[in-house]
C-alpha cells in the first residue's frame, strides 16, 4: 500500500536542502553550456568508450541515507573528499556529515549550505572527523563536537570543473570521485527508481 502522497512542494522541502551557488559560480556554469556545442565529437566519443568504476579501485563508501535531514551538500562533501583521500592515501574512510552540519555557520537547521561551503569548512578546521568518531543523527545537533585530535582526513584546496559535459566526464575519469549538484526538484525525479525517471504517481 502507498501512504507517500506527497506534492513536489512537500517533497522538495523535506528532501532537497542545497543553497544554491550564485554569482560567478553561476555564471560559470552558464559559460560551460555554451561551450558544449564547440567541443569535438570525437573527444566526447574517446571519453564515453572509456569505463571507469571507482567503487571497484577502493575510492567509495558504501551508500548512505540522510534521512529527513536537508544535508544533501554534506553527503556530496564527504564523498569527493573521501575518494581523494583514498587515492592519494590508500585508506578509504567514512567521513562524518553530522560534522560538517553541526559546525557551520548559520541557522541551526540540516539545509542551507553547499559543497563548497563544506569544503571551506574543512579547511577552517583543518580536517574533518570519521563517521565511526563522529556519527550521523539526521539532524543538526546543536553543538559542534568536532575533534581536531581525531581527524580522519583533510584538504587544502579545491578546484572547479569548467568545460562542460565534456571536461567533467574526462574529470571523473582522470581524478575520480567529485561532487556534483543536479536538479531534482522536479516531479519526475521525486518518483525516480532507475533508468529512464518515472512521472507517474506509482510507489517505487
Amino acid at each position: 500500500m502507498c501512504l507517500n502522497f506527497q506534492t513536489n512542494e512537500e517533497f522538495n522541502k523535506l528532501m532537497n536542502g542545497l543553497l544554491r551557488i550564485e554569482a560567478v559560480n553561476m555564471t560559470e556554469i552558464e559559460t560551460d553550456e555554451r561551450d558544449e556545442s564547440s567541443e569535438s565529437e570525437e573527444s566526447h566519443i574517446e571519453l564515453r568508450t572509456a569505463t571507469v568504476d571507482w567503487r571497484r579501485e577502493g575510492l567509495v563508501t558504501p551508500v548512505k541515507n540522510q534521512g529527513q535531514c536537508h544535508s544533501d551538500w554534506a553527503f556530496s562533501a564527504t564523498g569527493a573528499i573521501e575518494g581523494q583521500w583514498a587515492k592519494r592515501h590508500g585508506k578509504l574512510v567514512s567521513l562524518s556529515e553530522q560534522n560538517l552540519i553541526d559546525c557551520r555557520t548559520g541557522p541551526i537547521i540540516c539545509s542551507g549550505s553547499n559543497a563548497l561551503t563544506a569544503f571551506h569548512q574543512v579547511i577552517q578546521l583543518q580536517g574533518i572527523n570519521s563517521a565511526e568518531t563522529y556519527p550521523y543523527i539526521g539532524k543538526h545537533g546543536r553543538y559542534c563536537k568536532f575533534q581536531p585530535d581525531k581527524i580522519a582526513a583533510k584538504i587544502t584546496n579545491h578546484k572547479w570543473v569548467s568545460g562542460g559535459e565534456a571536461a567533467l566526464e574526462q574529470a571523473v575519469r582522470e581524478i575520480g570521485p567529485m561532487s556534483v549538484v543536479i536538479n531534482a526538484s522536479l516531479k519526475s525525479f521525486q518518483h525516480y527508481k532507475g533508468g529512464k525517471s518515472q512521472s507517474t504517481g506509482r510507489c517505487l
